[in-house]
Order: structure tokens, then C-alpha cells, then sequence
């Protein structure tokens, strides 16, 4: 799953990176208010920044997947775990979102593989 060309594994590093620093310092405002923060105490400004600012990043996400089945090319890698995990809670929230076709078809490739059933089958809580 760690690639061993250094390429797709600097490709790898720099989608996990990303899902780390950029898409899920985004995300966070958006979940927290969405689904830790009791409904009457929700920030409706933060919620739409956050949204804003995912989307601009999913339609990044989805051009690099308009490419390639996978982040790094035509095979499953560790780069698509935690960006897939960050998909489920984006797709998990009670929101409006734009259509993704190209990361639709993506998760839906992730979450047929057997060691994602009973975990990105699960709803936000």
C-alpha cells in the first residue's frame, strides 16, 4: 500500500499531508457545528465558511480524481485512506454539497473494498 516508486510515494505523502493541513482544517469548523454543537448554539457564518472553503478544495480533489481511478494512480495506496475518511464525514453532513462525479465514483470504489465495510458504512452521530 506504501508505494515504492518515489514518485507515487511522494504523491502519496503530499495527498496525506494535504488531507491533514488544508482539507480537514476546513472541514473541522463546518462538522463541529454541524454535529457536536446542540442546534440552537450553531454558528450559521462559521458553517457556510467552512462549506465555502471545502468546496473550493473538493473541486480540486475531484479534477486530480478526473485523472486517475486512485490518489496516486491506478491503484489503492495509503493516500486514499485518510482522504477517504475525510470524505465520509463530509459526505455525512446534514448540508448541501455540489456534486463531486469523480469522487462519488471514487468513495464508492472505497467503501465496496472488504476492510471498509462496518466503518464507512456508519452514519455521523
Amino acid at each position: 500500500m506504501y508505494p515504492t516508486d518515489l514518485r507515487e510515494r511522494f504523491d502519496a505523502e503530499r495527498w496525506m499531508d494535504w488531507q491533514q493541513t488544508t482539507l480537514n482544517p476546513a472541514s473541522r469548523p463546518g462538522f463541529w457545528q454541524l454535529v457536536r454543537t446542540p442546534p440552537e448554539q450553531r454558528d450559521a457564518a462559521a458553517i457556510a465558511e467552512s462549506n465555502s472553503a471545502v468546496e473550493a478544495l473538493m473541486a480540486v480533489l475531484d479534477a486530480h480524481l478526473a485523472q486517475r481511478n486512485f490518489m496516486v494512480g491506478e491503484r489503492f495506496t495509503v493516500a486514499d485512506i485518510p482522504i477517504a475518511c475525510e470524505i465520509h464525514r463530509w459526505f455525512g453532513l446534514p448540508q448541501q454539497r455540489q456534486s463531486r462525479p469523480h469522487i462519488e465514483r471514487w468513495y464508492d470504489s472505497i467503501r465496496a473494498r472488504q476492510a471498509s465495510m462496518g466503518v464507512l458504512d456508519m452514519q455521523l452521530s
